[in-house]
């Protein structure tokens, strides 16, 4: 873009020589046939600047200005990426947690039972085979723990690497309050694409880079129309054979000249044209991009869209089978502890209870990963 706007200034050079003819040559400062050696110098300076070429600089300047300020949206859209992979990453890291924190709650009530049992089989009041299936729960119940810290430490270094720092395990990460969630959409997927599609730096990208190339075909267009051109020049040469001393020379042979130079294009070997339609080709297909960007920009706000109603229904028929399940087990425990049920009954209660809570972590988490989502397309930054 700096370089676009540069070209339309003019050009100043200069130029300098010096040497020596021996033999039958001519006399720079005479223009006479001499037969001696003969040392000479010249110098010059030119300076050219282009009046009009069919606005073709201009138009290449505002092209460039309009790539770069493509190049621009690009940086924030890589921005906006890596915000929505860590705001990602992060929930996933908390809904490890509360999984391992869930399957360390379901393993100290199997610790309780398995005590209890021990106890009251001691004293020959239960058949050793509850005791049995209790322990059995319980180390399923630590191999629970063992897989879910473990893809609790995996989610940590996941966030870790995602924002390009040196691994902590003893970082804490802040907690949600589940009892904020907001459950209310009010705006359309329709709705949400028009905020999208006004502000997302990937639809405004591929938007300028459309402007671009028009402003390129233009500027290719501009080539050909005549070039204008005003051309300065100045020039002054020394020759020892003139025999007047060196600065005197210089100044007795400066020679100045000034030209408006009108170049135009004929023919060229179809250069010009066939740079058009290669230019015309390039504002078709970013044209293109532009259209399929915002389609497909349509099509995953309506994909998140629903994938939010479809989080926000399972989360709330998830909380009510938790509701359910609760009050299952706490019957289920209370006759378990009578011995009015076996450990058949009692564990099919308990994993129920334990299924449901851990779905229910699921689908809270997945619920607010679908929010951060469309949070995003509406605008609101999460960075």
């Amino acid at each position: 873009f700096n370089q676009a706007k540069t070209n339309l200034l003019p050009t100043l050079n200069v130029d300098a020589g010096s040497g020596i003819n021996t033999g039958r040559s001519i006399d720079p400062f005479t223009n006479a046939y001499v037969n001696e050696q003969v040392k000479f110098s010249r110098y010059g300076a030119s300076s050219d600047l282009v009046l009009f070429n069919g606005l073709a600089r201009r138009n290449n300047i505002r092209q460039n200005k309009q790539l770069y300020n493509a190049a621009e949206m690009d940086v924030e859209q890589a921005k906006d990426n890596i915000a929505i992979d860590i705001t990602l990453a992060y929930l996933q890291a908390l809904s490890n947690e509360d999984q391992l924190a869930q399957a360390e709650r379901q393993a100290q009530l199997s610790f309780e039972q398995v005590n209890r049992l021990e106890k009251m089989n001691r004293e020959g009041a239960i058949s050793p085979y509850l005791l049995t299936d209790l322990k059995g729960q319980y180390a399923n119940d630590q191999l629970a723990i063992i897989n879910a810290k473990n893809n609790w430490q995996l989610s940590k270094i996941e966030l870790f690497k995602l924002m390009n720092i040196p691994y902590d395990e003893k970082v804490q990460l802040q907690r949600m309050d589940s009892a904020l969630i907001d459950m209310s959409q009010e705006q359309t997927a329709s709705q949400i694409y028009g905020q999208a599609v006004d502000q997302l730096p990937m639809i405004k990208a591929a938007t300028l880079r459309e402007s671009g190339a028009l402003y390129g075909w233009r500027s290719a267009r501009g080539r050909l129309f005549p070039l204008l051109s005003f051309g300065a020049s100045v020039n002054t040469n020394y020759s020892s054979a003139a025999g007047i001393k060196y600065a005197k020379q210089l100044d007795n042979n400066l020679f100045k000249s000034f030209s408006l130079n009108l170049s135009v294009p004929i023919f060229n070997g179809f250069f010009a044209r066939n740079r058009i339609k290669l230019a015309e080709l390039l504002h078709k297909n970013t044209t293109l991009i532009a259209s399929t960007t915002k389609t497909r920009l349509q099509q995953s706000i309506e994909e998140a869209y629903a994938q939010l109603t479809a989080a926000k229904e399972r989360y709330t028929t998830l909380q009510d089978q938790l509701d359910a399940y609760q009050e299952s087990f706490r019957s289920a425990t209370i006759r378990f502890n009578e011995g009015a049920i076996n450990s058949v009954d009692y564990l099919t209660a308990k994993n129920n209870l334990d299924r449901s809570n851990i779905n229910l972590i699921n689908a809270r988490y997945d619920y607010l990963l679908r929010k951060k989502i469309i949070d995003y397309y509406q605008g609101q930054s999460l960075r």
